[in-house]
């Protein structure tokens, strides 16, 4: 089953913010012209994940990297970022979660 949640009106976004979503904190970046959203939380150890330059994540607690893609480029490591899919309906944006 997947929910919606209503975040924020688009115009209102915030970049730089984090958004709560019950137990997570969603974050956004454009790829390209694409809203996308992510968790920022990193997969290594639930530090915070900060999206830079709409590139590259950067987790500061242990200097891990991951690609705007989600793989990590900085340690050999099966780990990635999680994504949620991203909706804009009449100006107003949702985030699907799945459950």
């Amino acid at each position: 089953m997947n929910d919606k949640f209503f975040i924020i009106n688009e115009a209102q976004l915030d970049l730089k913010k984090k958004y709560k979503v019950h137990n997570n904190e969603i974050g956004f970046f454009f790829e390209g012209n694409n809203l996308k959203a992510f968790s920022s939380y990193c997969p290594h150890f639930g530090g915070p994940l900060e999206c830079v330059d709409n590139k590259e994540f950067h987790c500061h607690w242990h200097g891990y990297k991951f690609s705007n893609k989600g793989e990590c480029t900085s340690h050999k490591i099966k780990l990635n970022v999680v994504f949620f899919k991203v909706t804009i309906e009449e100006g107003r944006i949702y985030v699907w979660e799945n459950t």
